[in-house]
């Protein structure tokens, strides 16, 4: 009990510590939005239970919520925390992600040739053209029905590759002593 507080704390410590150093705007509230033909320029530090970019964030996204969409353009990285992250617009760089569920929807683009996409999740599903980077994930399954143009690193449960992928492909997948009922054992064994 002790530890997962003291973890939340750290937690709460680290995102503060980025809204001072890098934080240019704050939105924080139940519902965020960010309306289709607004721009923000520099970098963004959100608390939101839902958020919905719609617009443009010249700059990257920082933070967490509930349930968050970027249907618009974010031209630098996202670093977000939470229960599900749709993405169906555009992102400059790279996607950094811990929570519930990610998808990178048809439609969805990462704009660098080497943008790529690191999460700690329960789901990740790639719909869209593909990752132009690398993609290394711990998560219970990951989904791929677009490319992915360099590596793949995965550690967890069920992964399915519907795709070309250019470069290895390194993965943990299952349990090996598992007597055929889903275990998260094999995500977890990645935590001290």
């Amino acid at each position: 009990m002790l530890r997962r507080l003291f973890s939340v704390l750290a937690l709460l410590w680290v995102l503060g510590s980025v809204q001072v150093a890098f934080g240019h705007d704050v939105l924080q509230g139940d519902e965020c939005t960010i309306e289709a033909g607004d721009r923000i320029e520099g970098n963004v530090f959100v608390l939101c239970r839902v958020l919905e970019v719609n617009g443009e964030i010249d700059g990257s996204l920082f933070g967490g919520g509930s349930t968050i969409s970027i249907n618009g353009l974010v031209t630098g990285n996202l670093y977000l925390v939470g229960g599900q992250l749709d993405i169906s617009g555009s992102v400059g760089q790279d996607i950094h992600f811990a929570g519930g569920a990610l998808n990178l929807l048809p439609g969805s683009q990462l704009l660098d040739t080497r943008s790529s996409l690191v999460t700690v999740n329960l789901s990740t599903r790639v719909d869209n053209g593909g990752v132009p980077g690398s993609i290394t994930a711990a998560s219970y399954q990951l989904v791929l029905n677009g490319a992915v143009n360099r590596e793949v690193s995965f550690w967890g449960s069920g992964l399915v590759i519907n795709n070309t992928v250019g470069g290895d492909v390194n993965a943990r997948v299952g349990d090996p002593a598992s007597t055929g009922v889903s275990e998260l054992r094999t995500l977890f064994g990645l935590l001290p």
